[in-house]
């Protein structure tokens, strides 16, 4: 059915962003720069790490 195809769609989706976000946290990881915002590049907080490794941004930055 439809709404089936809808929610494979939906999953396919979001595995794949999680993929890229994954892959980009690799990929600052090697380049030495993870961990610091993309937007004022202070450092983002373990605790915001540990709960969101793929972060981009420091809490003061994502509000």
């Amino acid at each position: 059915p439809a709404e089936a195809d809808d929610i494979s769609l939906a999953i396919r989706h979001r595995t794949e962003v999680a993929r890229d976000e994954a892959q980009e946290a690799i990929r600052k990881i090697d380049a030495g720069v993870y961990g610091a915002c993309e937007l004022c590049a202070a450092p983002i907080s373990f605790d915001r790490l540990e709960a969101m490794p793929t972060t981009r941004h420091c809490r003061a930055c994502a509000t």
